[in-house]
């Protein structure tokens, strides 16, 4: 009896130890408000013509509030087999921090490649380390052949421009959650992607390319004055696309050069053999460009286009700004009525078209957005510190090292309690023998 109620004080003792350890341990791994986050916002090489160098640029943000260590390793393939493999680079990055990271590299030869960026984040803090990933291509030209010894002209030579790129991936999107890809290169008109996905999606990549031209496969250009083309292609996202919002700028010295209505503004994506035209909201502007958002159902390529502001018939009405436009009877857009309900079809609209419920909540990216009271559309309202999930800001992040400890501490103690029980129970039942 005295060896069982010995062995029972040595394993409460146990316990204690192993809270306060777990506790200990738990509480300096990471405190309050502390995360580790990243944004990978592109990565983009150069097309040049041999022997020139080969220059690729890396833009990186420490989204969280630890500072973080990055290195990149490059891997080039041409036609499958490697033929460079280095690490190029390794920089810490100070929390809330964009960050350039730029390097080289010198061609043998010319054709077409694909650079591998592995992108490595580790954090000493939280003891974590995550690896995540990015391509481009890009092409090594001919030089132009000599000129003629004869000394005739030189036959022409026209380098193919540079194709420009912007690359992000995702391990996983989850329905319900949406994930953003952001664009600050100017080269680009879109400036965020935001996609959401209507059942879990593994592997995701996503590549946006700023073209110089329509693409050939095209035959015939979107209606209206084209200001940009760019194309968006993705992998392991087919038929998994819930929606996609877009928000884009256009530059004020276009708009104005072309005699562009700004609120003219279109969205248009190439789909099905034809041109999808998907109406811009006017967002806001500066003293460089004109923001506009629509929403699309899928990527694919689209073309930026506008109206200019004499295309009007006198007498044509339309939505504009709130209100209702009017075309002149010398053909040019004025402001008419402004509608206190929103617009529609180029009327004033007397009941307000129901898009959601009053008082219900979802999130845009890291925005935490209401229905207004009306139900006509969707406001922002709250900007989320560490990102929105479920209609809900998230609050502190608890890293992978706390919720093992923890988990591993639940698990010994339950495990304490059973051989506890099964201690009194023996002893119970050897006193009641000997009692026999």
């Amino acid at each position: 009896m005295k060896r069982g109620f010995l062995l029972c004080v040595i394993v409460f003792f146990s316990v204690q130890v192993v809270l306060s350890a777990s506790v200990n341990a738990t509480t300096t791994i990471v405190e309050v408000g502390e995360e580790m986050g990243w944004e990978i916002l592109g990565f983009t090489s150069n097309d040049v013509t041999y022997p020139a160098l080969v220059y690729f640029r890396l833009e990186f943000r420490n989204s969280g509030t630890l500072d973080i260590n990055v290195s990149g390793n490059l891997t080039i393939r041409k036609a499958g087999s490697v033929v460079y493999v280095n690490k190029v680079f390794s920089d810490g990055v100070s929390s809330q921090e964009y960050k350039n990271f730029t390097f080289s590299w010198i061609p043998s030869e010319t054709g077409d490649f694909i650079a591998n960026l592995t992108i490595n984040i580790t954090n000493n803090v939280l003891n974590q380390t995550n690896i995540t990933f990015s391509t481009s291509s890009f092409t090594v030209y001919s030089p132009p052949p000599p000129p003629p010894s004869n000394g005739g002209s030189p036959p022409s030579y026209s380098p193919v421009p540079p194709v420009v790129t912007v690359t992000r991936t995702w391990d996983e999107i989850l329905p319900g959650v949406s994930v953003t890809l952001k664009i600050e290169n100017e080269q680009f008109a879109f400036s965020e992607i935001i996609i959401e996905v209507s059942k879990e999606s593994q592997g995701v990549r996503v590549e946006v390319i700023k073209l110089d031209q329509r693409p050939g496969s095209i035959d015939k250009d979107p209606p209206g004055k084209t200001y940009r083309y760019l194309e968006v292609k993705h992998e392991n996202l087919e038929g998994n696309v819930r929606s996609v919002a877009i928000i884009f700028r256009v530059g004020n010295e276009w708009i104005s050069e072309n005699e562009i209505d700004k609120y003219s503004i279109t969205l248009n994506r190439y789909s099905s053999g034809r041109w999808e035209i998907f109406p811009a909201k006017f967002l806001s502007e500066d003293s460089v460009n004109a923001y506009y958002g629509a929403e699309v159902p899928g990527l694919s390529v689209f073309s930026i286009t506008g109206e200019e502001r004499t295309a009007c018939v006198p007498g044509e009405r339309r939505c504009s700004d709130g209100g209702v436009g009017v075309c002149s009877s010398g053909g040019s857009w004025e402001t008419g009525e402004t509608c206190e309900h929103g617009c529609l079809g180029g009327e004033c609209v007397e009941v307000i078209p129901a898009v959601c419920t009053p008082g219900d909540v979802k999130c845009l990216g890291d925005f935490l957005q209401r229905c207004s009271g009306d139900g006509s559309g969707w406001e922002s309202f709250e900007k989320c510190e560490y990102g929105c999930w479920d209609g809900e800001c998230k609050g502190m992040v608890v890293s992978y090292v706390t919720r093992t400890a923890v988990f591993v501490m639940f698990a010994i103690l339950v495990t304490i309690l059973i051989i506890m029980i099964a201690l009194v129970y023996m002893n119970l039942r050897a006193f009641v023998l000997r009692k026999r």
